[in-house]
């Protein structure tokens, strides 16, 4: 079904590598060790700041670039780039602060952030979509877990832009795996897009594949089909 030899794979973490308590598949690790032993590189994309992904990568063995920060934060060999300022999300929020008060709750990984800021879902999304209004350069993202404020024209895709030019290859030579609307832009460019069974519908209508499990099991349905792939593009 995939008609080319990957180089890459890029996945997101929660609801994909996780369970829906968010705990790791533990197959999941072992067939990601199994794509890095094929010349596979798996590149981890999440809206987590960059020391939880680095920690995360080099205990399950994902050596290619790590996406963070929703595509804002990439690093790769010992170098970290920024695509773009923090300045003003942070300004939003203490807008923030000044209108809600103690109801912002911020993030505990915001002192590790150098691209957004993330707060709890304690505050309406609509009042804070009300403030950004005047500033046409950021935009919030709710994913479910959290909400990032950063600048609009970055995403996952684009971090994924970045990540495949420091491996030197063309995003459409990588398979993007996922489950939320914040993976769409991967799979907008990824040669190969594959949703766990767990994505919502309009997940679903980007991807090139759909699992039949949920969650890691999903994940490790994907990455036998790359595998398979392997072998039929020797």
């Amino acid at each position: 079904m995939i008609d080319f030899r990957p180089k890459a794979l890029v996945t997101d973490i929660d609801g994909t590598l996780t369970d829906e308590k968010l705990l790791i598949n533990i197959d999941a690790i072992k067939y990601i060790r199994l794509l890095e032993a094929s010349g596979i590189r798996v590149m981890l994309a999440s809206g987590n700041a960059l020391p939880i992904l680095y920690g995360l990568a080099r205990y399950i063995g994902a050596k290619g670039p790590i996406i963070a920060e929703d595509g804002g934060v990439i690093y790769y060999e010992n170098n970290m780039h920024v695509l773009g300022d923090r300045s003003v999300p942070l300004r939003v929020l203490e807008e923030l602060r000044e209108r809600f008060g103690d109801s912002v709750k911020e993030s505990f990984s915001n002192r590790y952030r150098v691209f957004d800021v993330a707060i709890q879902r304690t505050i309406p999304l609509e009042s804070i979509i009300h403030i950004l209004r005047k500033y046409p350069d950021i935009t919030i993202v709710d994913s479910k877990f959290a909400y990032h404020i950063h600048m609009k024209d970055v995403d996952k895709g684009v971090g994924f832009l970045h990540a495949c030019s420091l491996l030197n290859i063309s995003p459409r030579e990588a398979v993007a795996i996922g489950d939320s609307e914040l993976d769409i832009p991967l799979f907008e460019k990824a040669g190969f897009s594959i949703a766990t069974a767990n994505a919502g519908e309009e997940v679903r209508r980007y991807a090139s594949w759909v699992t039949s499990a949920e969650y890691g099991d999903g994940f490790v349905e994907g990455v036998k089909l790359v595998l398979e792939s392997i072998k039929k593009n020797i």
